[in-house]
C-alpha cells in the first residue's frame, strides 16, 4: 500500500510592470473612495439632527437601498390642494390672454397709425399724385 498526495501546480509571479500599475491603480481608487467617505463622515459631524438623519438616508440609498416611501395624505386634503393648484392655474392662464390682448391692442393702434403716416406721405410727395398709377390690367391688354 502506498500513500500518494496531489498537489495544486502553483503559478509563477509573472514581471508583467503592466499587472503591478493596474494593481497599484485600484488600491489607489480603493484608497480614494475611502478618504472620500472619511470626508464624507467628517462633514455630516457639523449637522443637526434632522440634517444628519437625511443624510443618512441619502448615503443608503447611494449605497444601493431603497428609498422611502413618500408620506400618505388624507384623500379631501389632497384632492383641496390640487383644486387650490388648479385655481391659481386658471387665473394665470386668464391673466395672461388678457395681456396678451392688450399688447396686440396696443401694437396695432401702433401699426394703424404708422401706416396711416406712410400713406400720408406718399399721397403728399411724388410724381404720381399728378399722373396716378398705371393699371396692371390696362398694361396686359396693350401687350397683346
Amino acid at each position: 500500500f502506498e500513500l500518494v498526495s496531489f498537489s495544486k501546480h502553483k503559478k509563477k509571479p509573472s514581471n508583467n510592470p503592466d499587472q503591478f500599475q493596474t494593481i497599484k491603480q485600484d488600491q489607489l481608487s480603493v484608497d480614494m473612495k475611502k478618504a472620500r467617505f472619511e470626508v464624507y463622515k467628517f462633514s455630516k459631524s457639523d449637522l443637526n439632527f434632522s440634517n444628519r438623519q437625511k443624510n443618512n438616508v441619502e448615503l443608503a440609498i447611494q449605497l444601493g437601498a431603497r428609498p422611502p416611501k413618500r408620506e400618505a395624505k388624507n384623500y379631501k386634503k389632497l384632492k383641496a390642494e390640487k383644486k387650490v393648484e388648479a385655481d391659481i392655474k386658471e387665473e394665470n392662464k386668464y391673466f395672461k390672454e388678457i395681456s396678451r390682448n392688450f399688447k396686440t391692442k396696443m401694437e396695432n393702434k401702433r401699426k394703424n397709425h404708422s401706416r396711416k403716416l406712410m400713406n400720408f406721405k406718399s399721397k403728399e410727395n411724388g410724381i404720381l399724385n399728378a399722373y396716378g398709377k398705371a393699371k396692371q390690367k390696362s398694361i396686359m391688354k396693350s401687350k397683346r
